[in-house]
């Protein structure tokens, strides 16, 4: 196999796991594991996160998509569990940090200006 042909092959790879679900953490996982990848960057010179945005696969940066999750986690806790301070001000901290993260991506581009924390 040639070195353009195994690009080709790895790039279409991430592209197919990215439509399967998978998050770019996972995928990098996936091509260490059972295609023997170990660095994608090396290996192609496009980092994971850079073939889904030309694929029109990544939307959210993953670090804010998990911060969104706990968030919405603690605020379903706080519907059953009123008076739990502690939660509380976790989330008044996880909120904090997903605004400093989103206006960190927006000016890097990532993410749209318009781009709101529901």
């Amino acid at each position: 196999m040639t070195a353009k042909q195994s690009q080709q092959s790895v790039e279409q790879r991430v592209v197919s796991l990215a439509q399967q679900g998978y998050q770019p953490s996972q995928i990098g996982m996936v091509l260490r594991d059972e295609d023997d990848v170990h660095a994608v960057n090396s290996t192609i010179g496009k980092s994971i996160s850079d073939i889904l945005e030309e694929n029109d696969l990544l939307t959210v940066p993953e670090d804010l998509q998990y911060l969104q999750k706990k968030a919405q986690r603690m605020q379903n806790h706080l519907e059953l569990n009123e008076k739990d301070h502690s939660t509380k001000h976790e989330l008044e901290l996880t909120n904090a940090h997903i605004r400093r993260l989103a206006a960190y991506y927006k000016r890097q581009g990532t993410l749209p200006r318009k781009w709101r924390h529901k």
